[in-house]
């Protein structure tokens, strides 16, 4: 209920297992999320150091937007894009 997808804001729960009490993971649709995309989440990825998510060392903000015409032309910053989305949709970044 906090969550905010228009925004790009995403809570994530910490779920349980009700039988064992165990921490159960999250899923999305029966996937597995990753932890990488939880902590980016969790912490407002404007506010998330690049070395935090493992930007990676080759990528360029301007090679990335000539490759992604789609997201140079929404005019968001390249690097943000990449960690909350690009790296997940396999986007090409070199």
């Amino acid at each position: 209920m906090l969550s905010d997808v228009f925004l790009g804001k995403t809570m994530f729960r910490l779920p349980h297992n009700l039988l064992t009490g165990e921490a159960a993971p999250n899923t999305y649709n029966g996937h597995p999320v990753s932890e990488r995309y939880i902590k980016a989440a969790r912490a407002g990825i404007s506010d998330v150091a690049q070395d935090d998510l493992g930007l990676p060392a080759d990528f360029y903000a301007t090679r990335y937007l000539t490759l992604n015409p789609d997201v140079a032309a929404a005019q968001v910053d390249a690097k943000k894009h990449y960690l909350a989305h690009g790296w997940q949709e396999g986007r090409h970044y070199k």
